[in-house]
């Protein structure tokens, strides 16, 4: 019989971690979208006309698509209290923690790539002089991790469906 006592500690200690980086990500939602509320608050200048010359659409385009990309992952972050995990040696291996699994690594690919096309076009934008640059406050190796970690879950997801398989299987030949 295998212990299961190790594995369980590991599913905690990952719903802590996913615990505390949706509270740093409400935080980091919080700040941008009072970020672009003070963006939008100053859109006139003294005059009463728009200002244009401060490319204020750059301003608020880039912290609107950060808290959209933060929002998407609060939603995938909020899927991980959905896996299920018991004393029984096949409750793990399930085709919903499988799904899961799919979806939480395909969200963090998408989510990374996001910030990373974020991060070239505004770069790409400060380089030709349009704007003054943006602190996205996300660094690109952090990113390169993420992706990293996305592909490991993707690998986790495909080994729980096979896993599913083969006890279904090995269930019907008995």
């Amino acid at each position: 019989m295998i212990n299961k006592f190790p594995f369980s500690i590991l599913i905690n200690f990952l719903y802590i971690l996913v615990l505390l980086s949706i509270f740093s990500l409400v935080i980091s939602i919080i700040d941008k979208t009072y970020t672009l509320g003070t963006n939008l608050l100053y859109l006139e200048n003294s005059l009463g006309t728009l200002n244009n010359n401060d490319n204020n659409i750059f301003y608020r385009l880039f912290p609107l698509t950060e808290i959209l990309l933060k929002v998407y992952m609060l939603c995938i972050l909020f899927n991980v209290n959905k896996i299920k995990c018991g004393t029984k040696s096949n409750l793990f291996f399930t085709k919903k923690n499988g799904k899961i699994f799919e979806l939480l690594g395909s969200g963090l690919i998408y989510y990374s790539i996001g910030f990373i096309l974020i991060n070239i076009i505004s770069s790409g934008l400060v380089k030709f002089g349009i704007f003054e640059e943006v602190n996205l406050n996300v660094n690109l190796s952090e990113l390169i991790y993420l992706i990293v970690i996305a592909i490991f879950m993707l690998i986790i997801s495909k080994i729980l469906k096979n896993g599913y398989e083969l006890k279904k299987e090995n269930d019907l030949t008995i």
